[in-house]
């Protein structure tokens, strides 16, 4: 927008500080001013720019060298604004500014529970937080209520343009370990049986509470529900624990581990 903010008389001016107040409803809809004049309007060119964002104006008071210049860079502008009093009215295109949205998901991991699952949505740009319908829509890749990986796709809209994406999982619920019996070197461990969302299980041992240096055994059957693991130290402490997964389209889902069992062999 092209601002000329002289007059050749002084009762034709409009007061510069209601000019201000128009000004600002565009620079709020996201226009970009240049302004004009010679050295009379030096004072009025400094308030302007003093009291408008930064990033949208452009001082060229006294700078360019004549009419011819200025009607040139006027020729590329949407629009020419002239400081007078009376009334006119004139039509702009404002394009939606480009943007890359940043998402805050409430949740990036849920347990399957049946029913769909999807995470609340934090969208900004530009530092500013966005409403949702009104600047972005949303859209998922799937159902969101079985075990897997779901992307969700921001679309930016209205006074911006640009797409961004997240994921979050649903992992499989997982199981506890009801016994741990144990024998000469062995030892039999025994869980509730998850079937739902379930490929098998995952076992897993030390000698030490922390599980520094675990021993991981698999069990790719759902519906099994005991193990006997073998060939342990002789009248050494073990602990055990176990949890789900599920292997969908190549990739493993893992549940949560289950409190860990204490047993020492005989």
């Amino acid at each position: 927008v092209a601002l000329g903010i002289n007059a050749t008389e002084n009762s034709r001016k409009y007061p510069v500080k209601k000019y201000l107040l128009a000004l600002k409803e565009i620079a709020n809809k996201g226009a970009v001013f240049i302004i004009f004049g010679g050295p009379k309007e030096r004072e009025d060119a400094k308030f302007l720019q003093d009291n408008l964002p930064a990033d949208c104006v452009l001082n060229l008071t006294e700078i360019l060298p004549g009419r011819r210049i200025e009607a040139a860079v006027i020729s590329q502008t949407d629009m020419y604004i002239g400081n007078y009093t009376g009334t006119a009215s004139a039509s702009f295109a404002i394009s939606p500014k480009a943007a890359v949205p940043q998402l805050t998901l409430s949740k990036t991991s849920y347990v399957y529970n049946k029913k769909v699952q999807k995470p609340k949505i934090v969208v900004s740009a530009d530092g500013k937080v966005l409403a949702a319908g009104t600047d972005y829509s949303v859209a998922y890749d799937g159902t969101c209520k079985t075990v897997g990986s779901y992307k969700v796709k921001v679309t930016l809209k209205g006074n911006y343009t640009g797409t961004s994406t997240a994921s979050f999982n649903i992992i499989p619920k997982g199981t506890t370990i009801s016994k741990v019996s144990p024998g000469k070197k062995t030892a039999v461990v025994k869980w509730k049986k998850q079937t739902a969302q379930t490929t098998g299980y995952q076992i897993q041992y030390s000698t030490k509470k922390n599980f520094s240096n675990p021993v991981t055994v698999e069990i790719s059957k759902a519906s099994k529900k005991s193990y006997t693991i073998k060939n342990l130290l002789s009248k050494k402490k073990y602990y055990v624990r176990i949890r789900t997964f599920k292997k969908q389209k190549g990739a493993y889902y893992y549940s949560k581990w289950s409190a860990k069992k204490k047993v020492k062999t005989s």
